[in-house]
């Protein structure tokens, strides 16, 4: 049996530091991941589940959920076989709202993740789109976030900054968990009565604020609640994903 390394992609708590700056930062190249199989698909979001590495083979695995529209997933999944960046993908599992695979990395994928080791950011969420892949990372200052940029730079990746906020873990004012994108949106949902009984507002009026599809909404929702209750709930943990 080859030995493998598994990634989950999980939420992740702050640390103990007194501060640390919270950035939401949009990374676009044509050799990014997946990037090819979403050019005609406005309203697919991708974000990945897990990872496995065959030590003996160097063969990257990734595990993904996509969601959006019917039409659109469809077409995503006919160009993932022509997509450069992924080879062996095959459907695992299919819902109403999402389809779920297993790929393979090729030797053609631009890399981003070893930079935000190096830089020490630490990954909260991550997910892709035809735009490009969107991350909110944890950084212990300024500095660290200049290095990633520099590096992605240097690496060729455009690096586009979305929401910046300099936090200090020891105040009543900080959301633990939440990037300030998951904050805003989590407060005007509960402004707007998304979370009354009934609602006073749908997801779908939601996403036109926004500017962007209600399945976008839906996962933005989704993952936002799921990252404040792992924060918030002591005795919690997330369920992890099979890696059989």
């Amino acid at each position: 049996m080859s030995a493998h390394s598994i990634h989950h992609d999980t939420e992740v708590d702050p640390d103990d530091d007194p501060t640390a700056l919270l950035a939401e930062i949009r990374l676009t190249h044509p050799q990014l991941a997946l990037q090819a199989s979403l050019r005609g698909c406005p309203n697919v979001v991708v974000t990945p589940d897990y990872e496995s590495t065959d030590q003996a083979t160097s063969t990257e695995t990734v595990f993904f959920t996509a969601r959006g529209p019917e039409d659109q997933l469809t077409a995503f999944e006919d160009a993932l076989d022509d997509d450069p960046t992924v080879t062996n993908t095959d459907r695992v599992g299919v819902y109403s709202d999402r389809c779920v695979y297993r790929t393979e990395l090729t030797d053609e994928v631009l890399h981003f993740m070893p930079l935000t080791v190096r830089t020490l950011g630490r990954v909260l969420n991550r997910e892709c789109d035809i735009e490009g892949w969107t991350l909110s990372l944890r950084f212990p200052g300024r500095e660290e976030l200049l290095e990633f940029n520099r590096l992605c730079t240097d690496a060729g990746i455009s690096v586009h900054v979305l929401a910046l906020l300099e936090t200090n873990t020891g105040t009543e004012d900080d959301v633990l968990g939440l990037t300030p994108k998951q904050q805003q949106l989590l407060a005007k949902a509960y402004e707007s009565g998304y979370f009354e009984t009934p609602r006073r507002v749908s997801q779908l009026e939601l996403a036109e604020e926004a500017d962007v599809s209600k399945s976008a909404i839906s996962q933005r929702l989704r993952r936002s609640i799921g990252a404040l209750c792992h924060s918030t709930l002591p005795n919690v943990t997330l369920p992890e994903e099979s890696s059989r």
